[in-house]
């Protein structure tokens, strides 16, 4: 009989709202919330999640309309210590909607992720729910 092969290492993938746990020793003044190499962390474990101040709605392409698109858009996004959302790239897209999500996204402002009192700059996704749109009642 021939030997049985040892199994293979699991995989790991990182799940939405991930448990990562930061070393606060590193949150000292090595993180910088200024400039364009501002340091940028995944979102985890003891992190306030950013809370949404003003922007725009996701809406229909009218190609998206045509087609009658309904679904979730997954995108993940970088949001900056000031609450900017920026370098988006689109993890799961429905048809005709990717650039429409991507320009609301980075057109919108956030209040900030704070970890251990301060603001932080994260990797963080966001689901972006695409219903079917809803057509104004006939006039009597």
């Amino acid at each position: 009989m021939a030997p049985v092969p040892p199994p293979l290492p699991e995989e790991k993938a990182e799940p939405f709202g991930t448990d990562l746990v930061l070393n606060p020793a590193r949150m000292g003044d090595e993180l910088s919330c200024s400039g364009p190499n501002e340091d940028v962390i995944p979102f985890g474990v003891g992190m306030t999640r950013p809370e949404f101040l003003s922007g725009p709605a996701l809406v229909h392409t009218p190609e998206a309309r045509e087609a009658h698109v309904q679904g979730l858009i997954i995108a993940k996004c970088t949001v900056t210590c000031r609450g900017e959302v920026r370098g988006c790239r689109i993890i799961k897209p429905l048809p005709y909607m990717e650039q429409a999500a991507l320009d609301v996204l980075q057109s919108r402002r956030y209040k900030p992720t704070r970890y251990l009192g301060r603001p932080v700059t994260v990797s963080y996704f966001f689901g972006l729910r695409v219903e079917p749109p809803v057509d104004p009642p006939p006039s009597p």
